[in-house]
């Protein structure tokens, strides 16, 4: 675990501490998995000329970003929106402009990026209970919207459960496990607090944006995510996914959302 890990500030809505409820050296370790995912390539065919501004949010080290610059043919701005300050030190592209800001708080004007891409971090924005979970998911949409301009994408993937009781059981558990400080290393149970939206939730959470903007689905996917052994075995995890989303942002109506 980082030692003194600092985070932007903590946001209205209440969401948990980060350096309370994830183990950021762990995610450092899943990011490496973008290098061979799909949503590279997904990113790569939308920046289509030189100068256009990308936003990666929650990249951590910027493995996704170092891999878009290092593969695009075109010189784009690349702007990593990060909550833990640490990732700073160890970024792998010197190009990248690093920013601490969290989703739900920042002051990133309206229409900033050309592209806004992220994986796996709406199941991360958990508070202290399932209301105000949920409020901080739809809000990270809202977010989105609001900082990507008339005429650019949304790129990303995230992890959803497919059993809504299962999918609140595993936010419950990982939640009361955190509290009482539970540990086990095998099931990062205890450090680890997530609420995976549905994939109904994930489509509610797009739709609540429709009277602000008006966007179109290009692409996307529904993949069942298989499992390490040791979580299926916990039958709560047998049911996952990883839906992957491509929308062009094609104007706003009247005003911010």
């Amino acid at each position: 675990m980082m030692a003194n890990m600092q985070v932007a500030r903590e946001n209205s809505t209440g969401q948990m501490p980060v350096d309370k409820v994830l183990t950021p050296d762990r995610f450092m370790d899943y990011e490496q998995e973008v290098k061979g995912s799909r949503l590279v390539d997904l990113a790569l065919a939308r920046i289509v000329r030189d100068g256009m501004e990308v936003c990666d949010i929650g990249g951590a080290s910027g493995v996704f970003l170092g891999e878009l610059l290092n593969r695009s043919k075109y010189h784009f701005n690349a702007t990593l929106l990060e909550v833990v300050d640490e990732y700073r030190v160890r970024l792998v592209d010197e190009r990248i402009n690093y920013r601490l800001a969290s989703v739900l708080d920042n002051d990133i004007p309206d229409g900033s990026f050309d592209m806004i891409t992220f994986r796996h971090i709406i199941h991360h924005l958990v508070a202290d209970n399932i209301v105000k979970t949920l409020d901080n998911q739809r809000r990270a949409f809202e977010q989105i919207f609001r900082m990507v301009r008339p005429g650019g994408y949304l790129v990303f993937q995230e992890q959803v459960h497919y059993v809504r009781l299962f999918a609140r059981m595993v936010y419950h558990m990982s939640l009361l496990a955190n509290k009482m400080r539970i540990r086990s290393r095998f099931f990062d149970a205890g450090t680890v607090v997530v609420a995976f939206p549905t994939t109904e939730e994930i489509k509610c959470f797009l739709d609540a944006n429709k009277s602000a903007c008006a966007f179109a689905i290009e692409e996307y996917f529904n993949e069942p995510k298989n499992m390490p052994l040791r979580w299926k075995l916990t039958l709560l995890m047998k049911n996952v996914g990883d839906l992957t989303y491509v929308i062009k942002v094609n104007g706003k109506k009247g005003g911010t959302p």
